[in-house]
């Protein structure tokens, strides 16, 4: 039984550790009129990364 929790531990931090953050600092501009876009989404080019803008 204590194998089992700690392998359930085990796992539980790892995938908590690969779930880091970052940040990106930029500016979304619409092609049309040169404004900002709210809510434009971001992703980084040849991943399943991304995000929306605020």
């Amino acid at each position: 039984m204590k194998k089992v929790i700690l392998f359930v531990l085990f796992a539980l931090c790892s995938t908590m550790m690969l779930a880091q953050t970052i940040t990106v600092k930029g500016t979304v501009i619409g092609a049309e009129d040169g404004m900002p876009v709210i809510g434009a989404y971001v992703l980084q080019q040849g991943t399943n990364n991304g995000t929306s803008t605020d």
